[in-house]
């Protein structure tokens, strides 16, 4: 029979072991927790990579016919390839009150060029209704056709490609969409020209456009941002919504990778972000 000495220390050994346990516990949530924000501390800007939640292209070669799902997105003039244009919506988080958009600008992937030589002028600004990419035609497209109505800004093409392209500051409009969602409905990518040209650019349909966890050559909407309130991922990620639908679309059946979050004033090198 055990002396009351020798049941003591069994009860202190079970009673240190069971502490041990708990602390471990507590160790491995506390580190996982902070897995999420790692580089999102120490500073109040936050910079953005979202990726488009949807886009695809019209053309009057074929007013009725609707395009999505192809690989690129086109604006042209003239013959051969008639007048084409395309338009693109972006993931858009939900930040706190107060935060304040420092610089916006939307990135394509130009992957090819045909008709006029050297730079080709493309205007973006705001599309002015909610258009469905599975429906939308060149008949029934939200823009009037023809030049927009109020100032755009524009994405300049040139003589070489195989790289991003960029537009200027949208910062004003990119705070807007975070400030008001309901007053976003993406952005077109017309076709003026005085000269025939056709110009190509990833889709994110584009087989090179993203995996289910990285980001890759679709396009995307580079927003870099102050808040008082810190940011994590964790946060940021219940506000971004339409991730698992994607994720469905691209037969991948889970949530799929649509931004990248990282704090700091410089744009990640790794990003290769295009700014004018």
């Amino acid at each position: 029979m055990k002396d009351s000495l020798t049941l003591n220390m069994e009860e202190y050994k079970m009673k240190y072991h069971k502490s041990i346990f708990l602390i471990s516990i507590l160790v491995f949530f506390v580190l996982s927790a902070c897995e999420d924000e790692p580089s999102l501390s120490g500073s109040d800007t936050y910079l953005f990579w979202l990726a488009a939640s949807k886009d695809v292209h019209v053309s009057s070669s074929v007013p009725e016919a609707n395009y999505d799902g192809m690989f690129s997105l086109i604006s042209s003039h003239g013959d051969p390839n008639k007048e084409q244009r395309f338009y693109i919506k972006f993931f858009m988080p939900q930040l706190p009150a107060g935060a304040e958009v420092l610089e916006a600008y939307i990135n394509i992937y130009e992957d090819s060029q045909t008709g006029q030589a050297g730079t080709v002028t493309i205007p973006v600004g705001e599309a002015i209704a909610e258009w469905d990419p599975y429906e939308i035609t060149w008949i029934n497209q939200p823009n009037p056709i023809g030049a927009f109505s109020t100032a755009a800004k524009e994405i300049q093409s040139y003589v070489t490609y195989n790289m991003w392209r960029t537009t200027g500051d949208i910062k004003e409009i990119a705070q807007k969409h975070l400030d008001d969602p309901d007053s976003n409905f993406g952005w077109l990518f017309n076709n003026q020209s005085t000269t025939p040209f056709t110009r190509s650019f990833k889709s994110m349909n584009a087989l090179d456009a993203r995996t289910q966890t990285e980001l890759q050559l679709g396009p995307r909407l580079l927003i870099k941002v102050k808040s008082s309130t810190p940011l994590t991922t964790a946060t940021i990620g219940t506000t971004i919504t339409g991730s698992t639908e994607l994720g469905n679309m691209y037969g991948f059946n889970t949530d799929i990778l649509v931004y990248r979050i990282e704090s700091g004033e410089e744009w990640p090198e790794e990003w290769e972000v295009a700014t004018q």
